[in-house]
């Protein structure tokens, strides 16, 4: 591994933009998800526990919260591919970085930065339920969340990719509007809270992880979106993700941009340096 690893891991995690869209204002909503929305006496049903509706009621949040968080993040990848093509390619000809070192190091270190705003999204919702509630909540599974945090960062990595090499492609670096898929997608995503959108949930990129992410957290049945109409119907949702198939979705998205960036690679040229300058 070359140094560029480390450096791109920090500027993920260093980076303004990100700490503010994908932190700071993520975190607001931490906030009022946990002192606003969270009524401090739910009206529970005989045989529901507080504990019970907060552990839900959290992992609803790690879920949602931190794919819009991770979409955030991922917005500056077509930004920072458009502004270091050049660099790159001078560098992959004429430093120790290849060009499959550089895919490798910049794919770890993307899912690295990506992943980590989630998972201090899911550590927020434990402290913040904590200190109002005093109770814990913490998922129920930790290694299946953590692989469906890396496994979304690792979809938004290769979408936020591909858009910029689309953007490059077309000769169009300056064309920003490219550059928010990510977030489009995230809040698609996001609206599922409370619309349900049944069996086409396979077909949206990130469409079953929160509910694997809520499933995984809680022991519960994936439901296929809905999740804020009535809390009631958690433990019994009316349509379910088969885990199978929603981790197959998700893997089958990976590929599909894979691939779909690996075509655009061939023909996308590095940005001149005016186009650069335009985009900063």
């Amino acid at each position: 591994m070359t140094l560029y690893l480390k450096y791109k891991i920090k500027s993920f995690l260093t980076d303004k933009s990100s700490l503010t869209w994908g932190l700071a204002f993520m975190e607001f909503w931490v906030v009022m998800w946990v002192y606003v929305f969270t009524p401090e006496k739910p009206e529970l049903s005989w045989n529901y526990r507080l504990e019970d509706y907060l552990k839900v009621n959290s992992a609803i949040a790690y879920g949602y919260l931190g794919t819009l968080s991770m979409s955030s993040v991922a917005v500056g990848l077509a930004s920072h591919v458009i502004v270091t093509s050049a660099a790159v390619t001078y560098a992959t000809k004429f430093t120790k970085l290849s060009p499959k070192k550089y895919l490798l190091e910049d794919f770890v270190a993307s899912v690295v930065g990506i992943s980590a705003y989630a998972l201090a999204i899911i550590l927020s919702m434990v402290a913040l339920t904590f200190a109002r509630f005093k109770v814990i909540v913490v998922p129920d599974n930790p290694a299946a969340v953590l692989a469906e945090v890396i496994l979304g960062g690792a979809i938004l990595y290769w979408l936020g990719k591909l858009v910029a090499l689309a953007s490059l492609a077309l000769g169009r670096a300056r064309f920003q509007l490219l550059s928010m898929v990510p977030l489009f997608t995230g809040f698609v995503v996001y609206s599922s809270l409370w619309i349900d959108p049944g069996v086409y949930v396979y077909f949206i990129p990130l469409g079953p992880l929160p509910s694997l992410i809520i499933s995984s957290s809680t022991g519960l049945k994936p439901a296929t979106g809905g999740w804020l109409r009535d809390w009631r119907s958690w433990v019994n949702p009316s349509s379910v993700i088969d885990p199978a198939l929603g981790f197959a979705s998700l893997l089958v998205w990976v590929v599909l941009l894979v691939l779909a960036s690996l075509a655009l690679l061939k023909k996308a040229r590095s940005a001149p340096i005016e186009e650069v300058a335009l985009t900063q």
